[in-house]
């Protein structure tokens, strides 16, 4: 086999496989939240909905975007390994005293923010146990994607979220509305469990680095982590905008129609994605040297992107009214048309990432943190200025427009930074791709009202 087909191969054989995992915790969450739902209600989801955003909320500020820029760390990092794994567990161990910590402290400024009163702040207190585990896994996790074994990853995001279904299952089973903290305790700890026996298989801890690092030593990865932070602070924003704008707009009930489509394409299109962060992004940081191999390794995986998307995205597009069907009611039958437009805005993202992740890997972090806020400011603007003349459907137009505005923009970025330029061969996969993905996307359109009819 050359290394040109062995590369694909590596591309093609590590998105199904971390895309298969992805299916299997999709399905394992959807059974947890069915049962909990059975068991506690809609304010047990509720509450579970909460305190796991308080988790998120604590977790992204915290974690330093180690779980980021960790990775490109080891994948440049070729003959210090083990100094970057010792690197990545001093600052990892740092932030999840600070992720505590601030839980602990600030427990009922966060129960505030999250309950509107601070009655629940012992419950906040005790999500630091979760936070502090969570953030010790996530480092082994980034370890164990910085030297490529993305078989172990796979099987531990199937492994853990079973795990978590059948602790928390039985919790609610067994002690109700004061199993819900529990659970999330004891699921961060089979998590880190499992985590660690991944780790043991993959990392020799007999052997040592020649010299003990220290914090000082890993700043430039912490600078770089922190600039994703912001990075993803600023995504989160742009929904959390657009939901609040929807909501002054029209009414609640806008805003489940838009998240139901929002996220069916997220949950999706993050079968193709798991691969990018997991097997291609250490695999990218390995050549950073080179921006000849660099733009090599970025072409082929977008050629194959292509490939892969396209079928996924068309099935998709094709079903989507049987999918909102049996997934929602007929009060969610708007969502269908918004999922349509949101997939084909998905395809632009899908071949944004792997430009993006240049600008990662060359310590780029400015311009990076640069392409994702003024996404997020395109995508509002577009929404606001199309809401009088489209209504609900503005949001997915802006979605559409806002990432081919982030692709022209990280095309650019790249081409200025790197000398990075699309191959003819990936653009014409990639022209191909969107010319037929909008044409299905048109005629789904075009006949959704009869298919509504029938199936709703």
């Amino acid at each position: 086999m050359t290394n040109k087909d062995s590369i694909s191969y590596r591309i093609f054989h590590s998105t199904f496989i971390l895309g298969s995992a992805h299916l299997f915790v999709i399905f394992f969450n959807l059974l947890k939240n069915k049962t909990a739902a059975f068991l506690l209600g809609s304010e047990g989801i509720g509450m579970i909905a909460l305190l796991s955003s308080v988790i998120d909320l604590v977790k992204s500020f915290s974690s330093l975007g180690i779980d980021q820029s960790g990775i490109r760390e080891m994948g440049c990092s070729q003959k210090n390994k083990l100094s970057t794994i010792a690197i990545i567990k001093k600052w990892t161990l740092l932030s999840s005293v600070f992720g505590a910590f601030i839980c602990i402290f600030f427990s009922k400024t966060l129960s505030r923010f999250a309950f509107g009163n601070d009655e629940n702040y012992l419950y906040i207190m005790l999500l630091s146990i979760p936070i502090f585990i969570s953030i010790l896994t996530s480092a082994r996790l980034t370890i164990i994607k910085g030297l490529g074994f993305y078989k172990k990853v796979a099987l531990y995001n199937s492994i853990s979220a079973l795990a978590s279904l059948i602790l928390s299952s039985s919790l609610y089973f067994l002690l109700g509305f004061k199993g819900i903290v529990l659970s999330l305790i004891l699921s961060s700890a089979a998590s880190y469990i499992i985590s660690a026996i991944s780790y043991q298989q993959c990392v020799d801890n007999s052997s040592k680095p020649s010299s003990s690092p220290s914090l000082k030593d890993g700043w430039q990865m912490i600078k770089l982590g922190l600039f994703t932070v912001f990075s993803s602070i600023s995504y989160s924003a742009a929904l959390f905008i657009a939901r609040s704008f929807i909501n002054s707009k029209d009414s609640l009930s806008a805003i489940g129609v838009f998240q139901a489509s929002f996220t069916i394409t997220i949950m999706y299109s993050a079968l193709i994605l798991q691969s990018l962060s997991t097997e291609y992004f250490p695999r990218l940081s390995s050549v950073s040297y080179s921006n000849r191999k660099m733009s090599y390794y970025v072409n082929k995986q977008l050629s194959s992107l292509a490939v892969m998307a396209l079928p996924l995205l068309s099935i998709m597009m094709l079903l989507s009214p049987f999918v909102i069907r049996i997934l929602y009611s007929i009060e969610f039958s708007d969502s269908v048309q918004l999922l349509q437009m949101h997939l084909f805005g998905a395809l632009l993202r899908i071949f944004s990432i792997p430009m993006a992740y240049i600008l990662l890997v060359e310590k780029r972090g400015a311009t990076y943190m640069f392409t994702e806020i003024s996404w997020g400011v395109v995508y509002f603007i577009s929404m606001y200025l199309l809401w009088p003349h489209f209504g609900l459907s503005s949001t997915a137009i802006a979605y559409i427009l806002s990432y081919i505005y982030y692709f022209i923009v990280v095309a650019v970025s790249t081409r200025i930074t790197s000398q990075f330029r699309i191959s003819l061969k990936a653009l014409k996969r990639i022209i191909f791709s969107l010319l037929f993905l909008l044409s299905s996307m048109l005629a789904m359109m075009f006949f959704n009202k009869e298919i509504i009819s029938i199936i709703f």
